[in-house]
Order: C-alpha cells, then sequence, then structure tokens
C-alpha cells in the first residue's frame, strides 16, 4: 500500500516530464479505461481499478477525478485487508460480489394473453366460429412486487484461467394468478481460458427452474460456448454455440432441444457502449405430438448503455430493443387457421435508469424499468401486446 502510495507522488513528476517530451496518448483509449476502472468500482472489485488507474495515470493526469478514484481505490484496498485480515490469504484469488433488487411496479398484461379475448375457431371444412376465451386467459393488469438476489463468486485458476460460480433468484409476487406470479432459479458455472493472441475461450453450463403460481413448473439446461476477441481500441466481439434442454413437468409433450449459433460485438462509441447481438438456430421437438413441431428461430439485440450524468455524476441510462422471430415447421392446429403454420415475430423495447443514491463501500441504486413488447402472428391466439414499470432499490456488494 506504501508502494501504491509512493507511486501516486511521481506521478506528476512523470506527467510533466511527458508533456515536455511526448505528445498527448490517445483520449479514447482513456476515456474507455475510465469507464471500466468506474464499473469495477461499483463491483467493489478495487484491486483490479486501481490497476487500470495507475495506468491512466501514467499517460495523462489531467482527467476529471482520475487521482480522487485512485485514491478511493487504495483506501478501499486497505479497509477490505483490515476487515478480513487473514481471511484474505485464505481466499486469495476469490472474489464474491452479490446484488440484491426490490421493485414495485405495474402491467396492463401480466400473464401476456391474447389480446382479443375472441378467437376464431375452424373446423378444417371451411366453417369457422368465434370462441370467447375464458376470465382466466384474457389480459391481467395489476400491480407486484419483484425481488431479485444475484451471487458471483469468481477464482483465478492461474495466469490464464479463472472459473466463476453464479446464482440467482427471482420471485415476482402480483394482485393477479394464474401466469402472473412466479419464482425462478438459476445457478451456473464457467470456465474461461485466455489464449497467448489475447482472445478467451470460455464454456458455461446452466440450469433453470421456473414455477408458476399455477403449480406449472419448466426445466432447462444450457450449454454455451464462446470464443472472444478484441477487435480495436474500441471494439470487442464473441461468437460461439448454443444447447438448450427444455422440459415441462408432468407434461413431456413440449419437451425440446434447441441448438444455434450466437455472435455479438460492443464497441465504445461517442461515450457509451453499445452492443449488437445475433443469434440463429433450431429448435427440434422431442415428442412428435407437438403442435406445430419443431421452430426455427433467430434473435437480433441492440443496446446502448451510458453515463448519463442527468440528476448527478454517475447516473446511468441503458435502452434496448429487441427482435424475435419464430417460425413452427408444421401446421400448430386444425382449429386454428386450417392448420396453418404457426408464425411468431416479437419487438421488445425497454430502458433502464439507474440513479446512485450513495457511492459508499456498499453502493445503493435506485431504478426505474420501462419495457413495452408487442407480438404478431398469423394466428390470431398468439397476438399480445404488454407495458410494464417498475421501480426499485438495488445494492451491491
Amino acid at each position: 500500500m506504501k508502494i501504491r502510495i509512493l507511486m501516486l507522488l511521481l506521478f506528476s513528476l512523470i506527467y510533466i516530464t511527458a508533456l515536455q517530451a511526448s505528445p498527448q496518448e490517445d483520449k479514447q483509449e482513456i476515456e474507455i479505461m475510465l469507464q471500466t476502472a468506474n464499473h469495477l468500482m461499483l463491483e467493489q472489485r478495487y484491486q483490479e481499478a486501481a490497476d487500470i488507474l495507475e495506468k491512466i495515470l501514467m499517460i495523462d493526469s489531467t482527467p476529471s477525478g482520475v487521482i480522487k478514484t485512485y485514491q478511493q481505490a487504495l483506501k478501499a484496498i486497505e479497509q477490505q485487508t483490515e476487515n478480513f485480515g487473514s481471511q484474505v490469504q485464505k481466499t486469495e484469488g476469490w472474489g464474491v460480489h452479490g446484488k440484491l433488487s426490490v421493485s414495485t411496479g405495474w402491467g396492463d398484461n401480466l400473464n401476456r394473453a391474447p389480446t382479443d379475448k375472441n378467437i376464431e375457431i375452424t373446423s378444417g371444412e371451411g366453417e369457422s366460429a368465434l370462441l370467447e376465451l375464458c376470465e382466466e386467459c384474457q389480459p391481467h393488469s395489476g400491480f407486484g412486487v419483484e425481488v431479485n438476489a444475484n451471487i458471483l463468486g469468481v477464482k483465478k485458476l492461474n495466469n490464464t484461467d479463472n472459473i466463476k460460480l453464479s446464482l440467482q433468484i427471482q420471485n415476482r409476487t402480483t394482485d393477479k394468478n394464474n401466469f402472473t406470479d412466479y419464482w425462478r432459479i438459476n445457478p451456473g458455472i464457467s470456465i474461461q481460458h485466455q489464449l497467448k493472441s489475447g482472445a478467451e475461450l470460455g464454456v458455461a453450463f446452466f440450469s433453470d427452474v421456473l414455477q408458476y403460481d399455477n403449480k406449472a413448473m419448466f426445466y432447462s439446461l444450457d450449454l454455451i460456448s464462446r470464443y472472444a476477441w478484441k477487435n480495436n481500441q474500441t471494439c470487442r466481439s464473441q461468437m460461439g454455440v448454443d444447447i438448450q434442454w427444455n422440459h415441462q413437468k408432468n407434461n413431456q409433450l413440449f419437451d425440446s432441444v434447441y441448438g444455434g449459433g450466437a455472435a455479438a460485438t460492443n464497441c465504445y462509441w461517442w461515450g457509451g457502449v453499445y452492443r449488437l447481438g445475433l443469434s440463429v438456430g433450431n429448435e427440434w421437438a422431442l415428442d412428435d405430438r407437438r403442435p406445430g413441431g419443431g421452430q426455427q428461430r433467430v434473435l437480433v439485440q441492440l443496446s446502448h448503455d451510458r453515463a448519463a450524468n442527468w440528476l448527478r455524476e454517475q447516473d446511468r441510462v441503458n435502452i434496448y430493443i429487441h427482435l424475435e422471430h419464430r417460425r413452427d415447421q408444421r401446421g400448430y392446429s386444425t382449429f386454428l387457421e386450417n392448420g396453418l403454420k404457426r408464425k411468431l415475430n416479437r419487438l421488445v423495447m425497454g430502458g433502464e435508469y439507474r440513479f446512485p443514491v450513495t457511492y459508499k463501500q456498499t453502493p445503493w441504486w435506485l431504478i426505474m424499468e420501462v419495457e413495452w413488447q408487442k407480438q404478431y402472428s398469423n394466428i390470431q391466439l398468439f397476438e399480445y401486446v404488454a407495458l410494464e414499470v417498475w421501480l426499485g432499490f438495488e445494492v451491491l456488494w
């Protein structure tokens, strides 16, 4: 710690010499490094943040708040050492981070029910009739409370490999029922390996259990592989393969296996991070009786995240848009559009505003989320529109 403090005193001398001896370094690279360091500080990864801030100071000590943030990182490292004492030595290389959020909100279609309660039923012989959906199958609007808990453990195995363990628990309770309330648990493990070129290879395995208030329970297992590399100073990309198994408890009719490819790129432009993702694959039905059989699936995701600095320094805004297309491989049912092959096109648009309530060692955020989605289909039964607004608090540790 004393060595780091002495290094801080030397940075000003190094910078004065650099002004006279060399041209100014690329400002864009400094902004990227500073944003990364700020994210690490919020996640309490102070050692990593301090390392990045040292590199920034070696290049240029003028960016606003760099020296102050560096001092805060050093102080936080010292406090962690005092608090954990010998435990730090025993768990060297491990980092445990957590996030807990509690939100309350409103939605106009919490159960994603069809927009029109009157559905046309066909007989397969050119005749049709209107059928009114039951009350439980119609859109339910109302208020709810949602709780999310996330825990992430990271251990560095050596200079090139690390392992991550994660657990997510989610619960939603509303003033309605039947596919409006649910709980889910999602544990996972992943391993990353860094190549000599600087690129990374990763493999992850996740499981997911989802149960609705009407006791319907769903399971899935995911195997994901990724190859990630740095394109240039502002962009990073990745590509890989996704495999997923799906099952519903006491109902094998909808069992399936999905396999597909995925690619994504992240770029830092004009003070923010842009992400573009593409997934393409096929879902195979494991039961020949499944309505529609297998499915072809395409998903495009675009998002933008930046520090807004609207109401307070380091408040953040994230906006996103998702486009998803699904197409059945055979007719869904003779009672719906005379056995037409179902097509689903879903548009999701949303935004999140994060206001930092406190910058302490355990940061608190006030979060507001808005999401609107609409699903289009050539079969009336599968069209819906839903809007949700949530407001809550999030704490990181």
